[in-house]
């Protein structure tokens, strides 16, 4: 019997991750990150944006993404499926991974920087070696070059 695999939900902020950081404007892309995410959405998983972005500058995120040919399942709420199981939105975005410039992992203290040393739990659900060394390479770019923490 054939197992199904099952699909993750990837959350993901936006300035200074899908994008250089240049609030309020919208900076270059990060083609690698968004082409990632295309990957996984066409492989059944789900990706929320996840920002602190509201209002009209939300909405040119958006739009911005979609014309990168990137869409997303939940934009700042969870998703439709979660929603439903847990009886209502919770504040909190739920998700499998999170993928932000400025994020910290308590349990090993290691923040995105750390994926180059192979940490690879703070990557979880990259697939293949190929898609785990791409990744590093642009967090990396995207750590040095998104400011400091």
């Amino acid at each position: 019997m054939e197992q199904k695999k099952m699909s993750k939900a990837y959350a993901v902020d936006f300035d200074g991750t899908l994008c250089e950081n240049r609030w309020p404007e919208i900076g270059e892309p990060n083609q690698e990150l968004i082409g990632y995410l295309v990957g996984r959405r066409q492989q059944g998983d789900k990706v929320i944006l996840w920002t602190c972005r509201s209002g009209e500058p939300l909405q040119k995120a958006v739009e911005w993404c979609q014309g990168h040919g990137l869409k997303f399942d939940a934009v700042n709420e969870n998703l439709p499926e979660r929603i439903e199981f847990f009886g209502g939105d919770c504040r909190k975005v739920g998700a499998d991974v999170y993928i932000d410039d400025r994020a910290w992992n308590p349990i090993t203290g290691g923040d995105i920087s750390n994926m180059a040393a192979g940490e690879r739990g703070t990557c979880e659900g990259l697939e293949t070696t190929e898609e785990l060394a791409g990744w590093k390479k642009q967090m990396m770019r995207t750590f040095m070059g998104g400011g400091s923490l």
